[in-house]
């Protein structure tokens, strides 16, 4: 008990101590009175810091759009400001007419009038210098309604650099899309120029085997047989190079022809499959697995049977086991993922698996363009679909696309 009185005593003792402490309200008033000046002195030094060492031009209006205020930076872009009107000195430091034609200070007025309409606005507009020559700025001009009154606030960014940045930018745009439509025209021209003697090539041997077949001996007889399948087969590889070629040269135009159909996906990829292992002369299994909600879909038949190609044949080849494809279409989505276990893809060369030409380090005993996979990304996202890959080295890899409903 003598222990919470004195606790009691304490904390009593203490009370009185910090009201005797505590500053009367007059001392207080004083106080305020001494440091608001002060205060107010520092705050009007920093506006005015921040107002003269801008980087752009700054005019206060009256209501009379009236120049009241304006920082140093008037003066270096435009000389000594001699007008009391704002109007006079847009007219006079302004070029007659703006760059669209109309009069500067007609135009000026306009812009006013729909400062006073809606509060503020932001525009560009063509200045003179002091030099004489016209140069490009971006005005920001604001009303600010006082308690009787307001005032005009605004603000002249100069905008040389930036236009002359967006020119150079425009211009290297235009250059660029030059030679992109010339690349374009000299890859689709030299194409069509080696598919030509290509052809020549194959039919001639073609010509040669049927030749000795009538004079009865054949290519063994000759021991001249791997030689003309070499042949072939090169002349074979240099067709689809440059097919693949010729199809990048059409999507980097913006030329791919799209005529999607509404599909029955299981028919059209049953039949498709069938096509391909008779095309390809398959001897490994491809099975096919549905899971269909929806039995059609918007497909465009010749792009996606081209992205199957691509996917099964890397399947194939880079595996020697059977591939597996999962169909799933829903009435929103049309996904398929293509399961192979193959040598896979180094995890250090994954972010260059769709880049133009690029092989994997590990696939240089294999033929191939390394234009495919780039083919087959852009012919899903014509479709506004997306292609990933997931892959471990010696494991296999996955293809998945998911394309949504049109």
């Amino acid at each position: 008990m003598c222990l919470v009185w004195e606790i009691i005593l304490k904390n009593k003792k203490t009370i009185e101590r910090e009201k005797n402490k505590t500053t009367s309200p007059i001392s207080s008033l004083a106080q305020f009175i001494v440091n608001t000046p002060n205060e107010l002195k520092f705050k009007q030094e920093k506006f005015r810091t921040i107002f003269d060492k801008s980087s752009d031009a700054y005019f206060i209006l009256d209501s009379k759009f009236r120049i009241n205020v304006y920082n140093e930076k008037v003066n270096t872009f435009f000389g000594k400001l001699r007008e009391v009107n704002f109007l006079d000195w847009v007219e006079r430091n302004s070029p007659i007419e703006q760059p669209k034609g109309m009069n500067s200070l007609s135009l000026f007025k306009d812009m006013k009038s729909s400062v006073d309409k809606q509060g503020e606005l932001r525009f560009e507009w063509e200045f003179m210098s002091i030099d004489g020559e016209e140069f490009p700025t971006e005005i920001s001009m604001i009303m600010l309604p006082l308690s009787n009154n307001y005032l005009y606030f605004m603000i002249i960014r100069n905008v040389f650099n930036q236009k002359r940045i967006e020119f150079e930018l425009r211009k290297n745009l235009e250059r660029e899309k030059e030679l992109n439509e010339m690349r374009s025209k000299f890859i689709s021209m030299a194409s069509h120029e080696f598919k030509t003697p290509l052809a020549t090539i194959l039919t001639n041997l073609d010509l040669l085997e049927l030749k000795l077949q009538k004079q009865g001996a054949s290519l063994q007889d000759l021991q001249i047989d791997k030689y003309i399948s070499r042949m072939e087969n090169e002349s074979h590889r240099l067709n689809i190079l440059m097919d693949e070629v010729l199809q990048l040269g059409k999507i980097e135009a913006g030329k791919t022809p799209f005529y999607p159909e509404y599909v029955d996906v299981e028919l059209f990829l049953t039949s498709y499959l069938q096509e391909y292992n008779d095309r390809t002369s398959n001897d490994r299994e491809v099975k096919l697995n549905f899971d269909l909600s929806t039995s059609h879909f918007w497909l465009d038949m010749d792009l996606i049977s081209h992205v199957f190609d691509n996917l099964i044949s890397n399947a194939l080849k880079y595996s020697s086991k059977d591939v597996i494809i999962n169909i799933n279409v829903r009435r929103e989505s049309f996904l398929f993922e293509i399961i192979d276990k193959g040598i896979g893809i180094p995890l250090n060369e994954f972010s260059h698996l769709f880049e133009s030409f690029f092989r994997a380090s590990n696939t240089d005993h294999i033929q191939g363009t390394g234009l495919g996979l780039v083919i087959a990304k852009e012919f899903v996202e014509i479709h506004g679909g997306v292609i990933v890959c997931e892959s471990e080295e010696n494991i296999g890899s996955t293809f998945r696309v998911a394309i949504p409903a049109k």
